[in-house]
């Protein structure tokens, strides 16, 4: 896990700012639509090997990707879950900018 790289904003993972969730969106965009999707960040050699894995079908465990929120930004989920815990669940979750899925909303 990286410690040293720190989330500073909602923007930068792809969610929205519990408390003006339209106009942070806007922003949350902008920056997604700049990330390079097709470029490799793992070495070729641990890939292969997943990908050799996957098509024998054995059971793979992926890489996980873990981030770090920082201070500012812990606060702000802590708030945003004080002040808007209360809500239904699907409004809750779109404040952060994620939409649940069929099975998760019924």
């Amino acid at each position: 896990m990286d410690h040293k790289n720190q989330i500073a904003g909602f923007a930068e993972l792809g969610l929205s700012h519990p408390s003006r969730p339209k106009r942070s969106m806007k922003k949350s965009l902008e920056i997604v639509n700049t990330y390079d999707f097709y470029t490799e960040v793992y070495d070729q050699g641990i890939m292969k090997e997943i990908m050799d894995g996957v098509a024998q079908r054995k059971n793979i465990k992926p890489p996980k990707c873990i981030f770090v929120p920082g201070r500012r930004l812990m606060r702000i989920m802590m708030n945003g879950v004080c002040r808007y815990g209360h809500e239904p669940e699907y409004k809750f979750f779109l404040r952060f900018g994620m939409v649940l899925g069929k099975s998760e909303n019924s």
